[in-house]
């Protein structure tokens, strides 16, 4: 019975999204899938660049549907936009599959960050502690980390520069 209430209590709290907000669920809900197959199938940079295309349908179809508004969105409204997308991938990546990693949550968020818009870099860094080497992925924006603790930098070095498609430049 406990399940049934958490499922409740899951099904509340998505009802309570935006409409935007629940879109995003369902693309996330998408792409997180793909995020975890297609580099096993494709290799990692084909699959980035698949998400990459991706993204650039989205935005096309994000601007006919969008209402124009009379002023640019600044800096901190699109750092906003893309933290808030962070939390609903977690938050899909949490509740909707198995067990997923923080490279395929991040090729998740930089896929639909992009799909907004708004320009990201997709983060790799590692450490070696107890003589094992470990390595993490991330996302920033502006050098802002999106969807981790900002101590990431402290607690793993990251390579020189962003993994960006084929043909792409970093941020």
């Amino acid at each position: 019975m406990a399940w049934l209430r958490s499922a409740n209590d899951h099904w509340h709290r998505l009802c309570r999204l935006s409409w935007g907000e629940r879109a995003l669920v369902v693309k996330a809900a998408v792409v997180l899938p793909l995020a975890i197959l297609a580099p096993r199938v494709l290799g990692f940079r084909r699959c980035q660049s698949l998400l990459g295309r991706m993204a650039k349908i989205d935005r096309i179809i994000s601007r006919t549907f969008q209402r124009w508004t009379s002023r640019e969105a600044t800096n901190e409204d699109k750092f906003a936009r893309a933290a808030r997308t962070a939390v609903i991938v977690g938050a899909t990546a949490a509740h909707g599959l198995p067990h997923s990693t923080c490279l395929q949550r991040s090729l998740t968020l930089w896929c639909l960050v992009r799909g907004q818009g708004i320009e990201c870099n997709l983060r790799v860094g590692i450490h070696k502690a107890s003589g094992q080497l470990g390595a993490h992925a991330w996302v920033e924006y502006l050098g802002l980390v999106l969807n981790d603790r900002d101590d990431v930098h402290r607690r793993y070095r990251a390579f020189a520069r962003a993994l960006v498609p084929k043909g792409a430049t970093a941020q």
